[in-house]
C-alpha cells in the first residue's frame, strides 16, 4: 500500500491504523497469493497426470494391469507419513490422494 495513503478517519499517516481499506488491502493480497497457490497446485497435477500416463501407456504396451494396489498402499503410507509430519490431517490427506489417484486412473481408462 503507497505510504501516502491517508486513512480515511484522518488519523496521521504514521499511526498504527487499521482502517477498513487497510484491511481489505492485506485481504485482497492474501488472496491473489491463494489464487496463485492454486495454479500452482493445478499446475504440479497436470504434471502429475503427465508422468501417470506415459506410466499408463507402458503398462499398456506390456499387457499389464493399470491399477497397482501394493504401490498405492506405499502412497497412502507415505501421505500419512507427511501430513502427521506437517499438521495437516490424515484423512484430508488421504481423501486428496484417493482423488489424485482416481482421476489419473480415470484418465488412463479413458485413454485406451
Amino acid at each position: 500500500m503507497p505510504k501516502d495513503r491517508e486513512c480515511k478517519d484522518n488519523k496521521p499517516k504514521d499511526s498504527k491504523c487499521k482502517c477498513e481499506h487497510q484491511l481489505v488491502d492485506q485481504l485482497t493480497g492474501w488472496r491473489l497469493e491463494i489464487d496463485q497457490i492454486d495454479a500452482r497446485l493445478i499446475a504440479l497435477l497436470m504434471e502429475r497426470f503427465a508422468i501417470t500416463k506415459r506410466i499408463g501407456d507402458y503398462k499398456v504396451e506390456r499387457n499389464l494391469h493399470i491399477r497397482d494396489f501394493q504401490r498405492e498402499e506405499q502412497q497412502f503410507k507415505q501421505i500419512k507419513e507427511l501430513a502427521a509430519k506437517h499438521d495437516i490431517s490424515e484423512s484430508f490427506s488421504e481423501e486428496l490422494l484417493r482423488l489424485v489417484i482416481d482421476e489419473a486412473v480415470r484418465r488412463a481408462s479413458h485413454n485406451q
